[in-house]
């Protein structure tokens, strides 16, 4: 299988304790009228060849990706995406290395360089030339690769930026309807709210959680280099429901993560036990991704340590759902 390398960014602004999300627009091929977080596919050839010098990449703590010597070229397709999605440019002052962010908004002069990366991403090296870009204020966060069922799959590696303020957007809108700042919690009340509505993808919902239950001062700390391959389950007693296993689930295949056929199991098969570890999430076929659905408990009786939660979250996540 021949996965195609995205990058994702989520900025986090640490007082607010809200998140940038994106709306795409309602002709978007890839899911249309959701909310999602900027990124893309990493171009590897440009974004690899992004002159270092111009970075400060030599201060990162770098992580090991399939395919990749460093995540350099993800650190900096990441950067590259969110200049083109955003207008936002993250920089750091050669000479006394204050961080900064730049912005289309403010600076119109940057508007042109920002045509000409989205042309050809190999002008993006072009850019800098007072400023170095900000490798090191992305944080690795996650790591999801597409389930099986998919024809196109993607190996998507999360990072997350804090930020002390709501930046402004200046907003793609060949690709984008509206962006809003917005709580973690408030995104997953309105998946609760309207389960007929596709608002998330299940790995955006993921990670708001996540974000949701992290103190600001771990937001560094909870990357877990495991991929997360969600294998999918039909529940024979609901056509119209999907589910996603994820490692730690006691029906997660371990021996073969990311090529498991899709499986259709009874609720009996699937079992609903106290002392069963259960790492799932559950959402509709139509509409796609609509009354999307977290399952984690017993996590303490799984074969495999897998948690990439921080706190203790019983009390937010949702019970198995009726079969």
């Amino acid at each position: 299988m021949k996965w195609r390398t995205a990058a994702t960014t989520i900025l986090f602004n640490k007082s607010l304790r809200t998140v940038l999300m994106m709306k795409r627009g309602e002709t978007a091929k890839f899911m249309p009228n959701m909310y999602v977080f900027p990124g893309g596919i990493v171009e590897q050839e440009a974004d690899s060849a992004f002159p270092i010098q111009k970075t400060n990449f030599g201060e990162v703590k770098s992580i090991k990706i399939d395919g990749f010597e460093s995540d350099f070229a993800l650190r900096v397709g990441a950067a590259r995406e969110l200049f083109e999605e955003t207008g936002i440019l993250l920089v750091e002052d050669r000479f006394n290395k204050e961080k900064l962010y730049l912005s289309t908004l403010v600076d119109k002069g940057l508007n042109e360089w920002r045509d000409k990366v989205r042309e050809n991403p190999f002008k993006f090296g072009e850019m800098f030339q007072d400023f170095n870009l900000d490798l090191q204020r992305l944080l690795p966060w996650s790591r999801w690769l597409t389930p099986s069922i998919f024809k196109q799959r993607f190996d998507t590696l999360f990072y997350v930026i804090p930020v002390e303020e709501e930046i402004g957007v200046d907003m793609c809108n060949k690709e984008m309807s509206e962006y809003l700042w917005v709580q973690p919690s408030n995104v997953l009340a309105e998946t609760t709210n309207n389960p007929s509505k596709s608002v998330v993808a299940p790995p955006q919902y993921y990670e708001l959680a996540r974000l949701r239950l992290t103190p600001n001062e771990n937001l560094g700390d909870v990357y877990d280099p495991r991929r997360l391959c969600p294998q999918i389950i039909f529940p024979k007693e609901d056509d119209n429901l999907v589910y996603g296993i994820l490692p730690g689930d006691h029906l997660y295949d371990s021996s073969n993560e990311t090529s498991t056929a899709p499986r259709t199991l009874s609720a009996e098969e699937m079992g609903d036990h106290p002392k069963l570890a259960v790492h799932r999430m559950s959402h509709l076929k139509k509409p796609h991704y609509a009354d999307c659905q977290l399952h984690v408990q017993n996590l303490s009786f799984a074969k495999e340590k897998v948690h990439l939660f921080s706190s203790n979250e019983d009390d937010f996540f949702h019970p198995p759902r009726a079969g």
